[in-house]
């Protein structure tokens, strides 16, 4: 058999031949095309057109299952997790729900084809080792890379940009009651009140907003800082808010936005970052630390009626 590079036009063409369940598809060694197998130029000649890898509904299904180990956006991961399990009409309405969100359709695009490659990659190494050759190692794009290039980032006019002013003020307080589920409302709300009790509001002048859209200029998260100067004449920032959309989590957005505030802050010459993480948004703390930060405070809460329950003193107290 005569030795072929595998290009990436020819990477493509093996590929549509694999996803293409209506007819068998075969590589012409000769002329490094892939062809229906029942119009090979030599079909008796098993050297010069070779059967391309199998791809079954099963590994197609296989994949779908793999891409949801990595999504982290929860509520896609859920509903098509669902989807799986259903065993109806799964491929169609896999497709169908991804392909609402650009940003998850863009994910699963490059996971399929990152995986389709990775078999095709196998059996043209297989290849290799018959002629005598290395094998050669796939260079992938990041997937996370892909998805974040369509998303725009600007800082907010407050003043000229009343509703969307407004809107990420319900986010803000819609976010601190999502991390205290687990505590009564009425806790929460004068917590939030205590909260923002003191600090400039959204719209003030000591705030900094940042939006994160989408292609079609939709929010997709936002961060809120404010700047303010201290006695000494130094500047201090507090973030007050980072916060991304639920179907737009795991893409790496909030990790995209904070960086660029620091530069940002920086330049307007802050030299303290202040950032107080409420309950669930310690999960927040890992990234935080990457970027520098150091653990300074920390809260706790108890409920006490529970704590009685579990340490209801016998009649000997």
């Amino acid at each position: 058999m005569i030795p072929f590079e595998l290009t990436k036009e020819l990477v493509d063409q093996i590929l549509y031949g694999m996803e293409n369940q209506d007819h068998e598809y075969c590589l012409d060694v000769r002329s490094a095309q892939v062809v229906r197998c029942d119009q090979c130029p030599d079909p008796d000649d098993p050297e010069s057109c070779i059967a391309i890898p199998e791809w079954r509904p099963v590994d197609g299904f296989n994949v779908m299952e793999s891409f949801l180990t990595g999504l982290r956006n929860p509520v896609y991961r859920e509903n098509l997790r669902a989807i799986l399990a259903s065993g109806h009409k799964v491929f169609r309405r896999f497709k169908d729900t991804v392909r609402e969100n650009r940003e998850i359709e863009r994910q699963w695009f490059a996971h399929k084809e990152r995986r389709m490659q990775a078999v095709v990659y196998d059996w043209y190494n297989q290849l290799r080792e018959v002629w005598g050759l290395d094998p050669v190692v796939p260079d992938y794009p990041d997937t996370e890379d892909l998805v974040l290039f369509d998303f725009s980032l600007r800082q907010l006019n407050c003043a000229e940009e009343a509703e969307l002013t407004e809107e990420l003020r319900d986010f803000d307080q819609g976010s601190f009651f999502e991390g205290h589920r687990d505590l009564p409302e009425a806790v929460v709300e004068r917590l939030y009140e205590r909260y923002r009790t003191g600090l400039p509001d959204i719209d003030e002048a000591e705030s900094v907003v940042l939006v994160v859209e989408t292609p079609s200029e939709e929010l997709a998260g936002f961060l809120w800082a404010i700047e303010e100067v201290l006695g000494d004449g130094s500047r201090m920032s507090t973030l007050a808010q980072i916060y991304v959309l639920p179907e737009y989590r795991g893409l790496g957005i909030a990790r995209t936005i904070l960086p660029r505030y620091l530069q940002q802050a920086n330049a307007r010459g802050v030299v303290t970052v202040v950032a107080e993480l409420q309950a669930e948004a310690r999960n927040f703390a890992g990234y935080l630390e990457a970027e520098g930060f150091r653990s300074a405070a920390a809260a706790y809460s108890l409920n006490l009626r529970r704590w009685w329950e579990e340490n209801l003193p016998g009649d000997g107290f």
